[in-house]
């Protein structure tokens, strides 16, 4: 298995990588052409109509959005999608050529028939290509491979701006639509010869049953209604739309205004120099001449200005765009993710207005194209970091409803947030005038920024209450494992008896009791500790073990304020002990004994040295382990003995937990050596055991020449603790082979080194995927209920090994009516 340095990179299979080209090929092509054309079309309407009427294009544009959305949501399920993207492409591009016949004759039919073009057929054409490209890949595939794709938009809003400020004095603006024209046509090759490319993903979900698209909407809001987290949402939405669109119309005035100045001042210049000349000439009919002649010259400047000025207000507008685009890749790259990590989904929204917010002042102290430059170009940098967050809330929506909540702020909400911006601007400049409006709208700006901040902090709560409803049955388990997720996340102020009632419940799904616990690590609230207690009576040995490391989690666990008093100390001491004593699972008691070490050691210890004289070896083993993490030179006296035991484990603990102190590591060694070259295959383990527990990277000889042997487990994971590349492969096959074993297994995979783990997990994603791949277009022809057994276990299998629990049940739900 060999994957090459730009798939490890960017982790993506060697087959995924012609779908990830057409699918990035394709966004960038829609992409540069839609800056190029909106870029010319705002300068040319600009121009040519006034910046008055600039809000009146924004306008019509989002009435023919939302049309567009309600026409075709009628018609998507009865076409094929490839055939409707080919037929929009051609209409928009006829559309296209046929404005630029009239760009000298008629302005309004010009920008009537491209705004025809954009808002009804090449807007669709987007959402077509979405579709399209999320057929290509099965769910497994697109977590790795869409951020790769939707880099392409990113790069095709520089790419635009390049051309745009490369060209704009080369040739008139109405011909720069013969490039959007271009680049969507250049799309429909793709579709027609790539299609063979997509993988054939069996869908496990039912079709919905057609609705008119007037219904489709009217029970999406009646849904929204119902949800006090969605009709937040929703408020946000239509005020970040008209900010941004109120922004964009003062972004777009003051470069208007630059462009003309430049202008006006060159036309100063040449009139200042014909004072000078006047001024210093003496003879009157030379005077009277020259001044003939620059004035023939001026009025030649004026009527070229025109064509000038629009080109020059083009140019200007794409090499702004190069900026705002660049900064935006940067922020998407670099800082968007670990921001949303840090503040959670809502804090992270937030972010936008407020830094919009202070990014206005400069802008209201003076409003020039630097001042509302800048306040572009950080209103776009947040906003990437808003729309992430902003997509990312999704999930708290139930799995039936999320792509038709999707559908109704996409396709309905945002335009009526453009709508009502730029009805605001009209309505203002029949009262107010120059500086006065520019001022109005700032003020607007500002309020509409704080009202937004002060809502989204607001909708942190709703974003809780309706995470923590979706975690109750009767949702789906991949909707509860989402919201169970999503409680985990920065800013929530989570019931922590809901989870905790998750976790006690014994017909509950292991998944949910699982994402549960990680939840409540991942939170770390001490308060959560004495309920984690009472966890612990439960009988699945997984849940048990995992609570208990939670437990292990918390740092400085006796200095935690729930334990000052004394009691919480006691309460758990005595707990643990009490499952120490009647637990049978040797891990689990290891990790019982870890928690207690981070206690008052004083109150452990004695409790140790008491077990070191239990008859049972696990026992003993297991405290000897837990005695060498004192770090006390004392410990010597109490465990040195145990290095002659006849039980192989404890002479290995006892190897491990004297290993700290350099002055025995002679005489451990010897013992090490006999571990090792002894006939007794428990002993050749243990002696393996105590290589990989202390990394002692010296042997790896020892553990290849025993590999050629016998190839076991416990020599690959001992291989892979000591970061063996070569133990990767070896380690994948044999999970591969296993896969039936695979919870076991996972305990020793989590005790590899992190950048080893992270390799082994990078490639075994590969492998599975490929695995996947193969098995699904194996059997494309057949539906999933009519798999036979054996491909139906073999995929739950896999999708089990990349924790993919969704189409996991689903598949598994399918397997179990076969048995029956």
């Amino acid at each position: 298995m060999r994957i090459s340095f730009i798939s490890k990179l960017l982790n993506v299979s060697e087959h995924e990588w012609p779908r990830v080209f057409v699918s990035w090929v394709l966004t960038l092509f829609l992409r540069v052409g839609f800056i190029v054309g909106w870029t010319v079309l705002i300068a040319m309407f600009v121009h040519r109509m006034g910046i008055e009427q600039l809000p009146l294009l924004f306008i019509i544009n989002a009435l023919l959005v939302i049309f567009g959305t309600v026409f075709f949501s009628a018609i998507i399920e009865k076409i094929r999608r490839e055939i409707l993207i080919i037929i929009n492409i051609l209409l928009g591009a006829i559309l296209l050529v046929s404005a630029t016949m009239f760009v000298l004759y008629s302005n309004w039919l010009f920008f009537g028939l491209v705004l025809l073009a954009e808002s009804i057929m090449l807007a669709q054409v987007n959402i077509l290509i979405a579709l399209f490209v999320e057929e290509l890949f099965t769910p497994l595939e697109s977590q790795r491979t869409f951020p790769i794709v939707e880099s392409s938009e990113t790069i095709g809003a520089i790419v635009g701006g390049v051309i745009i400020s490369t060209l704009a004095h080369s040739i008139p603006s109405y011909k720069f639509l013969y490039i959007w024209v271009l680049m969507i046509m250049l799309v429909i090759p793709i579709i027609l010869n790539f299609k063979n490319l997509s993988t054939d993903v069996p869908s496990l979900e039912q079709k919905e049953k057609h609705e008119s698209s007037f219904k489709k909407i009217r029970d999406n809001f009646k849904k929204a209604q119902k949800s006090p987290f969605l009709k937040g949402l929703i408020v946000v939405i239509i005020l970040q739309w008209m900010f941004i669109n109120l922004l964009e119309f003062q972004y777009t005035k003051s470069v208007q205004q630059n462009v003309y100045n430049e202008t006006e001042t060159t036309l100063a210049y040449e009139n200042a120099n014909l004072k000078r000349f006047q001024a210093n000439t003496l003879n009157i009919e030379d005077a009277i001449a020259e001044e003939i002649v620059l004035e023939n010259k001026n009025d030649k400047i004026k009527h070229e200005s025109e064509d000038i000025m629009e080109g020059e207000l083009t140019a200007k507008l794409g090499l702004l765009q190069i900026i705002f685009g660049t900064a935006t890749l940067l922020m998407q790259l670099l800082l968007s993710s670990r921001i949303l990590k840090r503040l959670g989904i809502i804090k992270s929204m937030a972010i936008h207005p407020l830094v919009s917010l202070l990014s206005l002042t400069g802008m209201a102290l003076k409003f020039n194209i630097f001042t509302t430059s800048m306040t572009k170009g950080i209103s776009e940098m947040s906003g990437i970091l808003f729309q992430n967050a902003y997509h990312s809330s999704y999930y708290a929506f139930g799995e039936k409803i999320r792509n038709q909540m999707k559908e109704l702020l996409e396709g309905i909400i945002k335009p009526v947030g453009a709508i009502l911006g730029m009805s605001l601007i009209v309505l203002l400049e029949n009262f107010v005038f120059g500086m006065q409006l520019t001022l109005t709208i700032n003020i607007i700006l500002a309020i509409i920024a704080i009202i937004s901040t002060v809502l989204i902090s607001s909708i942190q709560t709703r974003y809780t209450e309706l995470s923590q409803k979706n975690i109750e049955k009767g949702n789906s388990l991949h909707t509860r494992i989402n919201a169970v997720e999503i409680l985990g996340q920065k800013g929530h102020k989570t019931d922590y008896a809901k989870l905790i009632k998750l976790i006690q419940r014994k017909n509950e799904e292991e998944e949910i009791q699982l994402k549960a616990v990680e939840t409540l690590k991942e939170i770390k609230e001490p308060e959560t500790i004495p309920h984690l207690l009472t966890c612990l009576d439960c009988d699945n040995p997984n849940i048990k073990l995992a609570v208990i490391e939670t437990l292990g989690e918390f740092d400085n666990l006796h200095k935690q304020y729930l334990f000052k008093s004394g009691f919480g100390e006691y309460r758990i001491q005595t707990t643990l002990k009490k499952l120490f004593e009647k637990e049978e699972e040797e891990e689990i008691r290891s990790a019982i004994i870890k928690v207690l070490a981070k206690l008052n050691a004083k109150d452990i210890i004695p409790f140790l040295l008491k077990k070191l004289h239990s008859k049972d070896e696990k026992i003993v083993a297991d405290c000897i382990r837990i005695c060498g993490l004192f770090k006390d030179p004392n410990s010597i006296f109490y465990l040195e003995k145990h290095l002659d035991s006849k039980d192989p484990k404890i002479r290995a603990n006892s190897i491990i937990a004297l290993w700290q102190f350099k002055k025995l590591r002679p005489k451990l060694n010897h013992y090490l050596d006999q571990l090792m070259d002894s006939s007794k295959k428990e002993h050749q383990v243990a002696g393996v055991y105590v290589i990989a527990e202390l990394k002692l990277k010296e042997r790896k000889r020892s553990l290849y020449k025993m590999l050629k042997d016998k190839e076991t487990p416990d020599i690959l994971f001992a291989l892979g603790r000591l970061s063996e590349p070569s133990a990767i492969i070896r380690l994948i096959d044999h999970i591969l082979d296993n896969k039936k074993d695979w919870k076991e297994m996972q305990k020793k995979i989590n005790t590899l080194p992190k950048k080893f783990l992270s390799k082994l997990k990078q490639y075994l994603y590969h492998e599975v995927s490929d695995k996947i791949h193969k098995t699904l277009k194996a059997h494309s022809h057949l539906k999933p209920e009519e798999y036979d057994k054996k491909t139906l276990t073999e995929l739950v299998q896999l999708y089990d090994l990349i924790h993919e629990v969704r189409i996991k049940n689903k598949l598994k739900k399918l397997l179990d009516s076969h048995r029956k």
